[in-house]
C-alpha cells in the first residue's frame, strides 16, 4: 500500500501526490457537523437510512445475488443488470459513516458480513459481476454499453477503497484488484478491445493507483478514457 498517510488518514480523493491538483481534501474523520441544517440530516442517514437501505437490499435479493455464487443460498438471481453497484454504494456510505466515528456496531458488522458474502463469490478468474457469472458466463462482455460490467467494477473499487480508508480491511479492495488484474490480462491496446458503455469505472482506478501505487491501473484508466479504436471502427 503507498507510503505516506495513514489509510485512516486518507480522503475520499486523495490528490496529496497529483501534481496539477489545486484542491486537497480532508479525511472524513476530519470532518465534525456542529448542531445545524446538515446535523439531523446526518444523523438520519446513520441510524435510519444505512439500516433501511440494506433490508430493501435484503428484501429484493440484491445480497443474494452474491451469496448464490459462493452457494450459500440457493436462488435465483433478482433484478436488473447494475444492482450489483447498489450493494457497492451502501457499502461505501457506510465506510464513510465507520471512518467519521458514527457508524452502529450493528451496521459496521452487517457490512463486514456483506463483504465477505461477495468475497466469497469471485470467480476464480477474477471475474466479478454476479448478472454474468454461472449460467450466464458466456454473456460477458457482449454488450458492454447495455451490460454495465465496469460502471459495476468501478463502484466495487470505490466501495472498497472507502472500506479499507475506514477500517484497514482490504477485503473488498483484494476482490476489485483482482478484478483488475483480470481485465489486464485479458484486454488492452495489445489484447481484445473492451468497450466501456458507462463512466465511473475511470475515477475509480485512479484512486486505486493512488492508493495501490501500481502504474498498470493508471494505465488501464487512461485505456479507458482514450477509448480504443477498434471500437470506434466497429461504430462506424
Amino acid at each position: 500500500v503507498a507510503q505516506g498517510p495513514a489509510w485512516k488518514d486518507r480522503p475520499v480523493l486523495d490528490t496529496s501526490k497529483s501534481a496539477f491538483a489545486i484542491l486537497h481534501g480532508v479525511p472524513v474523520s476530519a470532518v465534525v457537523v456542529r448542531d445545524g441544517f446538515w446535523s439531523p440530516r446526518r444523523k438520519a442517514a446513520i441510524s435510519v437510512s444505512l439500516p433501511t437501505f440494506l433490508e430493501l437490499l435484503e428484501q429484493n435479493g440484491e445480497i443474494d445475488n452474491f451469496r448464490r455464487l459462493s452457494g450459500r443460498k440457493n436462488v435465483t438471481r433478482r433484478g436488473r443488470i447494475p444492482t450489483d453497484a447498489d450493494v457497492y454504494k451502501w457499502i461505501e456510505a457506510v465506510a464513510f459513516a465507520v471512518q467519521s466515528g458514527e457508524a452502529s456496531p450493528q451496521i459496521r458488522k452487517a457490512a463486514e458480513g456483506v463483504i465477505d458474502d461477495i468475497a466469497a463469490g469471485q470467480d476464480s478468474s477474477g471475474y466479478m459481476v454476479s448478472a454474468f457469472m454461472g449460467d450466464n458466463a458466456s454473456q460477458r462482455h457482449t454488450g458492454m454499453a447495455r451490460s454495465h460490467e465496469l460502471y459495476i467494477f468501478g463502484h466495487m473499487l470505490q466501495a472498497g477503497i472507502a472500506w479499507y480508508r475506514a477500517s484497514g480491511d482490504r477485503k473488498l479492495l483484494d476482490v476489485g484488484v483482482r478484478m483488475a488484474d483480470y481485465l489486464l490480462r485479458n484486454f488492452g491496446v495489445d489484447k481484445k478491445p473492451i468497450f466501456e458503455g458507462h463512466p465511473e469505472v475511470e475515477l475509480a482506478l485512479v484512486e486505486v493507483y493512488r492508493t495501490i501505487p501500481d502504474r498498470r491501473y493508471l494505465d488501464l484508466a487512461g485505456y479507458f478514457l482514450n477509448g480504443d479504436p477498434r471500437n470506434m471502427q466497429a461504430v462506424r
